[in-house]
């Protein structure tokens, strides 16, 4: 039974016009699935179109062209929108071509129609933001605008708060500063609040704890999905400690109350191995931020390579690799070709940097197999921003058609074959492994 997809190919191929624009436009027709982004309880529609900018990455993009003294400036909505736009325009116009800033101007044109950010349009597009009607239903705006049929909401609440989504649709949880980054005799206490159990008088007994959280998330409500954002605050490499040591530090910890996060180190790894054990005994699936981060962390430590000694010793535990571990994309795709329990999600890559996008997913085409790359995930604030990770979504597909066609006009693979590897990319391959996180999601509604 071909999908509607499917038979679009049949009459592109009778009529011998499958070119690169064709592949791009066919790709637009195929559902998506959004492997990772973010919604936040505190948050809210962002109204104001310069408060949006200055609240997505490419205020970091801003930053490092200099732009620091105007950004306060540019976030005052009380100033009149044509100054705002003096001071806005000088900044946008050396900042427009970056990766971040394309997921902003896409956005703009794929959701409101807008196709420049100008002086000209800055006042329609302000009118477009002020009458926003979309935080009404985030999900339904995915779909109709984007074809976005199914993915993944990140909670980095501890405890998470979980919020209704629809079928298609799953959650995952952080579990890096609320159960492994033990820095604090506080945070065992909330843990402990949390479980109803009585501190923790070892570090196995606080595993335990640790374990009984997980499998509390698991069986209450549906979690099959953890993530792991240490690349932000540590060389994501783990080590083996000897319990002694693990077990004197987790006692100097009780007796002062708190510890300085690097002589905590040894403590983290004892228990990430610990959580990953039960992980790969319940068939969960761990995603691990890596690459470059928001901000200004060290990037050598935050590269896939490091995490290799970890797969070896889990193997039988499914690691999706988030950010395609740019710019260690190359490291990546060795780990992949080598682990079957590897995967590549090049969620926020494209707009990171959309060339660098595209030469990760051509080696890594002719590296492994096509069936362990997930091609996008917006990787935005949706409960803020939703139009830009539909901009992103833009940049993503515009990728994925270069990439294919490119290797269809070298005879790499046929037309067909081309169409079918894009509908994995953009959709089948993320369902597939994440199918039992959205069967046992509770929420959809």
């Amino acid at each position: 039974m071909l999908t509607g997809v499917g038979k679009l190919i049949i009459i592109l191929l009778k009529v011998n016009v499958m070119s690169k624009y064709v592949l791009t436009e066919l790709i637009k027709r195929i559902p998506v699935f959004d492997s990772h982004e973010h919604i936040y309880r505190e948050g809210g529609l962002c109204r104001d179109f310069f408060t949006a900018v200055m609240s997505t990455y490419v205020f970091t993009d801003i930053l490092s062209a200099g732009y620091i003294k105007n950004t306060v400036e540019l976030c005052d909505c009380s100033r009149d929108d044509s100054e705002r736009w003096r001071i806005f325009e000088p900044i946008w116009n050396e900042v427009k071509f970056t990766g971040y800033a394309q997921c902003i101007s896409q956005g703009v044109a794929e959701v409101y129609g807008i196709q420049e950010i100008t002086g000209q349009t800055i006042g329609p597009i302000q009118e477009k933001f002020r009458n926003q009607t979309i935080d009404c239903d985030i999900f339904k705006f995915l779909r109709t605008n984007a074809n976005i049929t199914g993915g993944s909401i990140c909670l980095n609440e501890f405890p998470p708060y979980f919020i209704p989504v629809p079928p298609g649709w799953f959650m995952v949880s952080k579990i890096d500063e609320g159960l492994i980054e033990l820095t604090s005799t506080a945070k065992i206490e909330r843990l402990c609040g949390y479980l109803n159990a009585a501190l923790p008088a070892n570090i196995d007994d606080y595993c335990d704890c640790a374990v009984a959280y997980l499998e509390m998330l698991r069986r209450e409500h549906g979690v099959r999905v953890f993530k792991t954002g240490q690349a932000y605050r540590r060389q994501i490499s783990y080590s083996n400690p000897d319990r002694a040591s693990v077990e004197d530090i987790y006692h100097s910890l009780l007796s002062s109350g708190e510890l300085a996060f690097n002589t905590t180190i040894p403590l983290q790894d004892y228990i990430m191995h610990k959580l990953l054990v039960w992980m790969e005994k319940n068939n969960i699936i761990m995603q691990i931020h890596t690459g470059l981060t928001a901000g200004k962390e060290l990037i050598e430590r935050t590269g896939a390579h490091h995490l290799e000694s970890l797969i070896m010793q889990h193997p039988n535990l499914r690691v999706v690799i988030f950010h395609g571990s740019y710019p260690f994309t190359g490291y990546l795709g060795a780990l992949i070709k080598n682990y079957p329990n590897v995967y590549a999600d090049m969620c926020w890559l494209h707009a990171i940097s959309p060339a660098g996008a595209r030469q990760a997913l051509r080696e890594w085409l002719e590296l492994f197999s096509y069936t362990k790359i997930f091609a996008f995930g917006g990787d935005f604030r949706l409960d803020e921003v939703p139009f830009c990770s539909i901009g992103h979504l833009s940049l993503a597909r515009r990728n994925v058609a270069s990439v294919l066609g490119g290797m269809t006009d070298e005879g790499l693979m046929s037309e067909c074959e081309a169409a079918h590897v894009a509908e994995c990319l953009m959709f089948r391959n993320a369902q597939a492994v994440y199918q039992d996180a959205i069967q046992a999601c509770p929420y959809q509604k």
